[in-house]
C-alpha cells in the first residue's frame, strides 16, 4: 500500500484501498451526525445560506463522505454541505459510504479544509494537535501528510499557547495570525489585554512586534526594581521579626514571602508576634 499525502487532494486519499468506497446513495439527513474529529468549528450563517440557495437551485453536486456508527452515520467530510442542505429543506443527501478508522476520518476531515484553504489558523492548529495527541504522530509525520515543512506545522501549533481568550479572537476573525504570534510567551493577563488594544487602534503585525518589544524592556525594567526592593524588604522583615525572610518577586507569576524556623517553638512565636496575640494552635487540637 502507498504512502497516503493529505496535500495530495480529498479523491487521492478516499480512492486509497483502505477505505471500501461503495456507490453513491441517498442517505436521511436525519441520521448523519457531525464528525468529532472536524478541525472546522466555525461555520458562518451567510456561507450556510449562500450555498442553501445554490442547493435550492442545482441540487447537492458533490456527495458528503460518511461511515457508519451504531446505526447512524457519521460525517467524514462534507459537513457544510450536510448544513446546507437541511437549511434547504432536503430530507435526504447524496452520499458515499466508507469503511474507516478515527486516524484516517480526522486526516480526511483536514485534507477537505486544506484542499479550500478556510480553515481558520487556530483550528488548524487544533487539528495538528489533535494528530498529535490522540494519534501519536510527530510534527515531522504530520508534515509529511499534508505537505509542508515541519517548521510550518511547529509555527502553527504553537499558536495554541496563546490564552484562550486571544484564541477565540482569532476564530472570530477579530485578530490575524501576524498580529497575536509576537503574544505568545508573555502571561495571559498581558496577553488578553494587548489584543484588546490591537483590535481597538487596529495595529498590523510589524506595530504589534514593536508594541510587545517595548512591553518585554518595560517589564525587565520594572522586575530589575522589584528584585532589589525584594531584597531591601527581605532585609527588614529579617532584621525586624529576627527571623530569616525571603521574599521572591515573579514579574510574569506568583511572587513569594517565606521564612524560616527552627522548631515549632519558633513557629508559634512568629506566628504571635505577627497576628499580635499568643496563640497555641497545640492546645486547640
Amino acid at each position: 500500500m502507498g504512502k497516503k499525502v493529505l496535500g495530495r487532494g480529498l479523491d487521492a486519499l478516499i480512492s486509497n484501498e483502505i477505505v471500501n468506497t461503495e456507490e453513491i446513495v441517498l442517505v436521511d439527513i436525519n441520521e448523519i451526525e457531525p464528525n468529532p474529529f472536524q478541525p472546522r468549528i466555525t461555520f458562518t450563517r451567510e456561507e450556510i445560506e449562500s450555498l442553501a440557495e445554490s442547493i435550492k437551485k442545482r441540487g447537492v453536486l458533490q456527495p458528503v463522505i460518511l461511515r457508519k456508527t451504531e446505526g447512524k452515520y457519521q460525517l467524514i467530510a462534507g459537513e457544510r454541505r450536510w448544513r446546507a442542505a437541511k437549511v434547504a429543506g432536503l430530507t435526504r443527501i447524496p452520499a458515499r459510504v466508507v469503511e474507516i478508522n478515527d486516524n484516517d476520518a480526522l486526516e480526511i476531515a483536514l485534507v477537505e479544509n486544506l484542499d479550500r484553504k478556510d480553515l481558520n489558523p487556530i483550528e488548524l492548529a487544533r487539528g495538528y494537535t489533535l494528530l498529535k495527541e490522540k494519534f501519536g504522530l510527530t510534527q515531522e509525520e504530520i508534515a509529511q501528510k499534508i505537505g509542508k515543512s515541519r517548521s510550518s506545522v511547529a509555527n502553527t501549533m504553537r499558536l495554541l499557547q496563546l490564552s484562550r481568550t486571544v484564541q477565540d479572537m482569532i476564530l472570530e476573525g477579530k485578530l490575524t495570525e501576524g498580529q497575536a504570534r509576537p503574544l505568545i510567551g508573555l502571561p495571559d493577563e498581558l496577553q488578553t489585554r494587548l489584543a484588546r488594544m490591537i483590535v481597538e487602534k487596529g495595529l498590523n503585525a510589524r506595530q504589534v512586534e514593536d508594541l510587545v518589544k517595548k512591553q518585554k524592556e518595560r517589564t525587565r525594567e520594572r522586575g530589575s526594581k522589584d528584585l532589589e526592593i525584594s531584597r531591601i524588604i527581605s532585609k527588614y522583615l529579617t532584621d525586624r521579626l529576627r527571623y530569616r525572610v525571603k521574599v521572591k518577586f515573579n514579574p510574569t507569576g506568583k511572587s513569594r514571602v517565606t521564612f524560616e524556623f527552627k522548631n515549632m517553638d519558633e513557629l508559634k512565636k512568629f506566628i504571635s508576634g505577627l497576628v499580635g496575640e499568643e496563640i497555641d494552635f497545640w492546645e486547640a487540637t
